[in-house]
């Protein structure tokens, strides 16, 4: 292995739902090292060895690549930690297999900026902030207001024409200086106890 250009990890694939045993675990080991020492890329096939593909969990030992190759579809090991952070960059290929196989199978969908991009209606090119609707948040407690502050945020960042943040009296101010384009409706409130 410290001589390969490059190592592919067809070890396991996705039927692996036990801890990784016995002569496997120093295969897994030396491929790991021999990257290290020589920085060549590791690809793995569908998934990387020792990543459950349903759940991305480390079933003992793993495999550290820089790309993975799915078949036909991206397996849910590959996006969720700790396996996204083992598969390196995610290629999914066709291979033929129907889309729904077996038939009636359920299906898993992963949120990409595409999809979401997609949801969004179209803005006209004339349009106000009072065209993009009007979106009132209430959350936050006093001396607990970062979540509150990120909703808005993040309702603003997304389109929403107009936000009213409903928070207690002792954070309105504070909602100001952070982001002015914030309308704040304060509930009267008490200070946190010390």
């Amino acid at each position: 292995l410290g001589g390969a250009g490059a190592i592919m990890d067809a070890l396991f694939g996705t039927g692996l739902s036990r801890a990784v045993q016995g002569p496997a675990v120093g295969l897994i080991e030396a491929i790991n090292a021999a990257s290290a020492r020589s920085a060549a890329p590791v690809v793995a096939v569908d998934v990387p060895s020792g990543v459950d593909s349903d759940t991305g969990q480390v079933l003992g030992r793993a495999v550290r690549c820089t790309h993975t190759v799915s078949f036909q579809f991206g397996k849910p090991g590959c996006y969720q930690y700790p396996g996204a952070a083992l598969a390196g960059a995610v290629e999914v290929v066709p291979v033929s297999i129907p889309p729904r196989w077996p038939a009636g199978a359920p299906a898993t969908w992963r949120l990409s900026e595409a999809f979401a991009a997609a949801l969004l209606p179209a803005r006209p090119p004339d349009g106000h902030k009072g065209t993009f609707g009007h979106l009132l948040t209430v959350c936050g407690s006093a001396g607990m207001g970062g979540a509150a502050l990120l909703a808005s945020l993040a309702a603003l960042k997304v389109g929403a024409g107009l936000v009213t943040a409903g928070v207690p009296l002792v954070l309105r101010d504070r909602f100001l200086a952070a982001a002015p384009e914030l309308m704040t409706l304060a509930a009267p409130g008490v200070p946190a106890e010390r």
